[in-house]
């Protein structure tokens, strides 16, 4: 069963169409809009908040009606939020009593797993620009929507730190990684092991697939795959990445250790 993404940008003018995945559905009629992934039994799913509205005070509004809940974690599906502090998950549960357990106050709450019984309510942040898991616990396939309004500033900011972040792009559309300006600005060397990397999931294979910044400081093969991001384990030269940061999609950035911060000011792809 193919696990595909459908994006619709819905409302009141025409606009340049965004670039997409052949799989994707898309009209590009601006400002609001929703993505829509499939979720098959047991399958996880690596998402994006690209829509402004989906930031809030907690994960509550942006995964307000998703999924499906249960009293325990096991159970219920999940949410998984990186920590870049600490680099450990934090871990969230969607509660359903079904029969009013707690007064009801906790249905259809996201809660925090291991935290007690009742649970602690999750007031974590979700931001554009970040990303999240989420796990079909269930084994019956189910439908994620994410919706909101195209993000509209003149740049939006995603920082990597050393070791390992969630990242996604800060617009609602797609933007090659070969052409993004994360070829110049991250760390680049001849192997995977010293440069930084990123981790696209497969949604449909539920695997993932893996790219490092090839660099080699010398002009190996004439200069050719010098800031390019290659695919990991395809040889010497490495093929160079066909890969799109997609819409509503989150992925990982593994930044080199003694790299510092790195700072990725993205300007808006869009004419709104």
């Amino acid at each position: 069963m193919g696990r595909k993404i459908s994006v619709i940008l819905l409302a009141v003018c025409l606009v340049t169409a965004f670039s997409v995945h052949a799989a994707d559905i898309v009209y590009s009629k601006n400002a609001v809009g929703f993505g829509k992934t499939v979720l098959g039994p047991d399958d996880f799913g690596l998402f994006s908040p690209g829509f402004e509205g989906m930031e809030t005070a907690d994960i509550q509004e942006a995964l307000d009606g998703q999924l499906s809940g249960a009293v325990s974690a096991t159970a219920a599906d999940q949410c998984l939020l990186w920590d870049t502090g600490t680099q450990t998950y934090l871990n969230f549960y969607k509660f359903d009593s079904s029969g009013g357990l707690f007064g009801g106050a906790l249905d259809d709450k996201w809660v925090v797993t291991g935290s007690g019984f009742p649970p602690l309510v999750a007031t974590q942040e979700v931001n554009l620009g970040s990303a999240f898991w989420l796990k079909n616990n269930q084994t019956n396939t189910q439908e994620v929507i994410l919706k909101g309004n195209a993000p509209v500033a003149p740049t939006g900011t995603v920082e990597m730190v050393e070791g390992l972040t969630f990242f996604s792009y800060p617009y609602a559309a797609d933007i090659d990684l070969n052409t993004s300006p994360l070829g110049t600005l991250g760390k680049g060397a001849v192997s995977a092991t010293a440069a930084d990397q990123i981790l696209a999931w497969d949604q449909d294979n539920q695997v993932y697939k893996n790219f490092y910044l090839f660099d080699s400081g010398s002009g190996l093969f004439g200069g050719a795959l010098d800031n390019k991001w290659v695919v990991t384990g395809s040889g010497f030269p490495p093929l160079v990445a066909t890969q799109d940061i997609s819409l509503v999609r989150g992925y990982w950035y593994q930044r080199s250790s003694g790299a510092g911060t790195l700072t990725w000011n993205s300007p808006k792809p869009y004419d709104l």
